[in-house]
């Protein structure tokens, strides 16, 4: 592999090979090779590192690169500042994959974001976070996480609904704590949501707003008593729902199209048998929400 600049074995060139892998130990070498590294480099972590608020891994040009944690822990020290705390920042085209290792975050507002045009791709990394987890906005953005763990005390996956579409798949995942919550508004493009293989808690363990979903071979797990819904314009609407489809007002009728197959819900945990409930709002002409091909029909008020 091509060689970072402090390494001696390149053969008296730093790029005799295609693709670059630059072993890191600190945040000041990782920002330096996320500022050097070409379209397909790796940069590879050493040793575990912790980071402070002021740290910031910024990945705004349009190339692709991975982040290979290489079985070691990536500490983000951040305070419960308001609107405060972005460990990475994936921005301007750029798709970054994170894989191999732990992250742990105090308390960040954003944690890992990814915005308009961006993708981030997480494979075998097991987060904990004392607040968000992974928050995307803008439009366009790709959320793919794949064979993870995740456990947050504020959602885990979350699209901020301000803007649309988002595309946000999950395989092969469990979420510990905090749930998925996928936003939008109705008038826009619909977001796409795609759940595979995955047990996923949360005070209501999923809840979108005109989303297009597929959720296939997996158990939703809400976890908290079921406490009726109320019109939210700015938030979830929904706690101790396994599935919640809902809007974000009381005239706004749920638009999208959404396909449940082989999955299971609970409440509380997992039980020998199924116990949890889901929460459908009154559907728009052409909207549909299907659980094993059948159609939900008895919709539910928000109570107002």
């Amino acid at each position: 592999a091509k060689q970072y600049t402090y390494e001696e074995d390149g053969f008296g060139s730093s790029d005799y090979d295609e693709k670059a892998v630059y072993p890191v130990t600190t945040a000041e070498q990782v920002k330096d090779a996320i500022a050097n590294a070409a379209d397909g480099d790796t940069i590879l972590l050493s040793n575990d590192l912790t980071v402070d608020e002021s740290t910031v891994f910024e990945f705004n040009e349009a190339k692709r690169l991975t982040l290979d944690l290489n079985g070691k822990t990536l500490e983000y020290k951040v305070p419960n500042t308001a609107k405060a705390g972005v460990l990475v920042d994936v921005s301007n085209g750029a798709t970054l994959t994170l894989k191999n290792g732990s992250i742990e975050m105090d308390k960040p507002y954003y944690g890992l974001l990814v915005k308009e045009n961006s993708t981030l791709i997480l494979n075998y990394i097991k987060l904990k976070s004392g607040d968000g987890g992974i928050f995307s906005q803008g439009k366009n953005p790709t959320v793919e996480i794949d064979n993870c763990e995740l456990s947050t005390e504020y959602y885990a996956v979350y699209h901020n609904g301000s803007y649309a579409p988002a595309d946000i798949t999950i395989r092969n995942t469990k979420i510990f704590k905090g749930g998925v919550y996928v936003s939008n508004s109705s008038g826009r493009e619909l977001q796409t949501l795609t759940i595979e293989n995955s047990d996923i808690y949360g005070a209501t363990a999923v809840e979108i707003k005109h989303t297009n979903a597929t959720i296939t071979d997996s158990k939703l797990i809400g976890t908290t008593t079921p406490t009726g819904s109320g019109a939210n314009g700015n938030g979830g609407c929904t706690e101790g729902y396994s599935l919640a489809v809902t809007t974000n007002g009381v005239n706004d009728k749920a638009t999208g199209t959404v396909k449940v197959t082989g999955c299971k819900f609970y409440n509380a945990d997992i039980a020998e048998e199924p116990n949890g409930y889901y929460f459908v709002y009154e559907l728009a002409e052409g909207a549909s929400v299907t659980i094993d091909g059948n159609k939900v029909n008895n919709f539910n008020s928000y109570g107002e």
